[in-house]
Formats: C-alpha cells, structure tokens, sequence
C-alpha cells in the first residue's frame, strides 16, 4: 500500500509557484526511481526536475529523496564525483529529519563509491559508520547491507579473514528474510572463490580445491534459497 503524499508547503516565491504548480514532484521522482535499473540518464533528468520543483516548494523530505535517487543513477553512469555531491546532499537532509535507515542508505551508497574510486580506506570508514548508525538504531537490513558491502571490500583487498567475519556477522543479525540470507551465502561463495583466484595465481593447488570446493557448496545452498523467492535476480 502506498503511503499517502505529505501535503505540499507553500513556496515563499510566488513566481516559482507560477512554475511549479503544474507539475506533480511525486510522479518525477517515482519515474526516476523507476528508470533507475534501465535508465539512468534519464532517471537523473527527473530525478534533478523533482528537485527544482521540489526546492520552489522548499519540500525538505522530497528533496532529501530526489537527491538520493539522482545520486544512485549517477553512480550507474560512471560520475562518481556528481553521484558523491548529490548523496552528501541526501545525507544532509535526512540527518535534519533524523531518518536513520535512510542514513545509513547513504553512507553506504556513499562508502560504495569511495570503493569504486580505489579509496578502499575511506570506503571501509564510510561502511563502518553506517555500520554503527544502523546498530545503534536497530536498523537490521541496513546493518545487513553494509556487512555485506563491507565483506566485498574487505575481498578486493585479500583480506579473506574479514570478508568472512563480516558475512557471519551479517547471518546472525534477526529478522533476516530468505532472500537476504541467500545473498550473504552468495557472498561466501564469492570470498572462496576470490581466494581461490588469489591461491592459483600464487600455483597453491591445494588452496584452490579447497576453496573452488567450499565456493561451489556455498552457491548451490544460496541457489535453493533464492529461488524460492519472488526477486529472481540474485538466483
């Protein structure tokens, strides 16, 4: 069920009113969050529309979205540096609104690019702060999501250890659905097969059994339990 729209405020400018009025902010931003996975060039056109409608109608908690959505299709296309400035943005409105989940959606998304930008020590900071936000606020999935990131992080480094710890600390938090722990026992058999990787190229051809062996065993259970789920993607 969709939650009902907060009533606009008034703009204090009557001729950003003039300019405004006619256009819904709220169908801007769902079709940008709806061309998200398809679209992304086109999700920040609407994304930044529902931002200028919504900065005339100084709707804070619409601007904090569209803000968040632009960001996310940013990052798709690659421009890490505008993505970082519209999700800092984000990150400023939903720290006035006290909204923590969405909080630690930012910083994760936030941490995310630092990783893609070869900031591995930023990313890793930046996953640890959502971390402790989404724990000290009882946010489990977005505890979850981090862990998860983090654990990838911790991956590309060779940090095998770590990666690990983080996906069994992910697996003990509650409240955890089928399909999120089926992505965290994807992740294992991510790490395994990365070490492996890591095994064969240093010629360690015991290791790489092992650990091609554990990745394929890890996979196959997080296979069952995706596809019992609607979200066919991860399976």
């Amino acid at each position: 069920m969709t939650a009902p729209r907060p009533p606009h405020p008034e703009p204090r400018d009557p001729v950003a009113r003039r300019a405004t009025d006619q256009v819904d902010p709220y169908a801007l931003i769902e079709r940008a969050e709806r061309l998200l996975g398809s679209d992304p060039h086109d999700a920040v056109v609407f994304a930044l529309r529902a931002q200028a409608v919504a900065r005339a109608r100084t709707a804070d908690t619409l601007m904090a979205r569209a803000h968040f959505v632009a960001g996310a299709a940013l990052m798709q296309v690659g421009d890490w540096t505008d993505a970082m400035r519209q999700l800092s943005q984000a990150q400023r409105f939903y720290t006035a609104q006290k909204d923590f989940g969405a909080q630690c959606k930012v910083l994760t998304q936030l941490a995310v690019a630092c990783c893609e930008l070869g900031e591995y020590s930023e990313a890793l900071d930046g996953f640890g702060q959502a971390l402790a936000l989404a724990r000290e606020h009882n946010e489990n999935a977005a505890a979850r999501r981090v862990l998860v990131q983090q654990s990838t992080v911790h991956t590309m480094l060779g940090d095998f250890g770590a990666a690990r710890s983080s996906l069994r600390a992910a697996l003990e938090l509650p409240s955890g659905s089928t399909a999120d722990e089926g992505v965290v026992i994807m992740q294992f058999g991510q790490v395994d097969a990365s070490e492996g990787l890591r095994a064969a190229m240093a010629g360690n051809s015991a290791t790489v059994a092992s650990r091609m062996a554990d990745a394929a065993e890890h996979f196959e259970v997080a296979l069952e339990l995706l596809e019992t789920t609607s979200d066919r993607s991860d399976a």
